[in-house]
């Protein structure tokens, strides 16, 4: 009994042994984070360092993904009126613009879209009328004839635009706070051939010997200048 009751014993003292060197070592591995962490909080200096450091992280971590978000919204954003296009009927172009006041972005955005008209239609025009008098002049000079031409047809643009039909008008708020519109306009095609038809009948018979016009052969160029243009926007994803 007195051997069994002394072996008893051994094994308490090993077990209790054991467990006051595990909470040792337990004590002797405590994260070298948590010493960090206790110095920078007995030191105001590097607490607040710390601060400022996640602070800094935060604020850039922040500006990365703004950027992301805005290349992101630049690449899906679509023009609400930039998807019109000339056809055999009409020739179109549309104008954007933006103004802390709601009305004169609605306004600029109108000139805009008949300023790019304009120039698509005056394009078009000084394109055909200098293919065509070079083409039936030779090498007869008569650059004054198309000054002329352009001239007429300047005036009769202008009243085409007067009259031009809006086709599309939609408006935003950009994050600038500001007001966005957009605006697109029409102009007949078959208007625009009728004035520079009307134009070239105008001109006296000197000036029309002197380029070789023709009716017919000015309408048949007229059609098949506008259709290469067509096919040219076409082929350009237009």
């Amino acid at each position: 009994m007195k051997k069994l009751h002394l072996l008893g014993m051994a094994a308490i003292c090993a077990i209790a042994f054991a467990n006051c060197g595990s909470e040792k070592q337990m004590a002797n591995n405590q994260p070298q984070q948590q010493t960090v962490q206790q110095k920078s909080e007995e030191d105001p200096e590097l607490a607040a360092m710390d601060k400022e450091i996640k602070k800094l992280e935060k604020q850039a971590e922040l500006e990365r993904r703004k950027q992301e978000l805005a290349r992101v919204q630049a690449n899906l954003h679509i023009d609400p009126c930039g998807d019109y296009y000339d056809d055999e009927n009409f020739m179109r172009d549309y104008g954007i613009a933006s103004h802390l006041n709601q009305s004169s972005a609605q306004t600029a955005s109108i000139d805009a879209a008949k300023a790019n008209l304009r120039k698509h239609m005056a394009e078009f025009v000084q394109g055909l009328t200098s293919s065509y008098i070079n083409l039936r002049s030779g090498s007869k000079p008569a650059d004054d004839i198309e000054r002329k031409i352009e001239g007429k047809m300047d005036a009769a643009v202008q009243g085409m635009l007067d009259r031009a039909r809006k086709i599309c008008q939609q408006n935003e708020r950009n994050e600038r706070g500001e007001w966005v519109y957009y605006a697109a306009f029409e102009i007949s095609v078959k208007d625009l051939k009728g004035a520079m038809t009307n134009t070239m009948n105008s001109l006296s018979e000197e000036e029309k010997n002197r380029i070789d016009y023709d009716e017919y052969r000015f309408s048949k160029k007229m059609d098949e200048d506008y259709q290469k243009m067509l096919d040219a926007k076409k082929n350009a994803g237009y």
